[in-house]
């Protein structure tokens, strides 16, 4: 009997390795690349249970076809004024539905980089183009000191809602002339602040509007209570 147990034992995990070794499974939100001795590879798209040879006849690359979130590094970036804005982006990716063989072809990496090793190269592209063209539309920008200061009231709150949907045309429209087979779905400001060097001068322009906003207010308490007076 337990010579049986032994032989059925075996025999579980020689199937499970086996099904390990010899098939694979692609999610819904996943597509596979399989390549039989660095030839060709082969796409699959999820859901999908496949048979496959092991390596080293054939290597498997799994994509995640989900949108990615990711950040540019938090840069000093000179605006029009000749100051300067220390800003952050983050954006978020996905490889297009219909441009994943383009995509594996686009950012194959070093020699044997793995689906892994591929994923981190096509991010770290496409931080460097989403700081490249944030860079360029900061320096558009007028006053840094304004800027620094948006809030809810403030119109440059707008200006940079338009700056974050040109960041991403700009960087959409690299990616579709280079072919890349992936999209930018958004691009936003994560964090904005000033260098050291600033920091006097836009605190400063602060105070000032504060004072500016607490005499209309005065103002206007003092015409109302002379209203009421009256």
């Amino acid at each position: 009997m337990k010579k049986i147990v032994n032989i059925l034992i075996f025999a579980l995990l020689l199937l499970v390795f086996g099904s390990f070794m010899f098939t694979f499974q692609v999610r819904q939100d996943e597509v596979a690349f399989l390549s039989t001795s660095g030839g060709t590879p082969q796409e699959h798209n999820g859901p999908a249970f496949k048979f496959r040879w092991p390596w080293p006849f054939q290597d498997l690359y799994k994509f995640d076809k989900r949108v990615h979130v990711a950040e540019t590094d938090y840069e000093e970036m000179p605006t029009a004024d000749k100051s300067s804005l220390v800003v952050q982006f983050y954006f978020g990716w996905k490889i297009e539905d219909k441009g994943a063989s383009r995509f594996f072809q686009s950012f194959q990496g070093n020699k044997g980089a793995d689906a892994e090793e591929r994923m981190k190269y096509a991010q770290s592209v496409l931080q460097k183009m989403v700081q490249d063209a944030g860079k360029a539309e900061v320096q558009k920008l007028a006053s840094s000191t304004q800027m620094a200061m948006a809030s809810d009231e403030n119109s440059t709150k707008g200006q940079w809602a338009a700056m974050e949907v040109q960041v991403a045309k700009e960087v959409q429209a690299q990616l579709t002339a280079q072919n890349r087979g992936v999209t930018v779905q958004f691009v936003g400001v994560r964090r904005v602040g000033v260098p050291q060097k600033n920091l006097d001068t836009v605190l400063d322009a602060m105070v000032k509007e504060w004072e500016s906003e607490a005499e209309k207010v005065k103002k206007k308490a003092d015409e109302d209570a002379q209203e009421i007076i009256s």
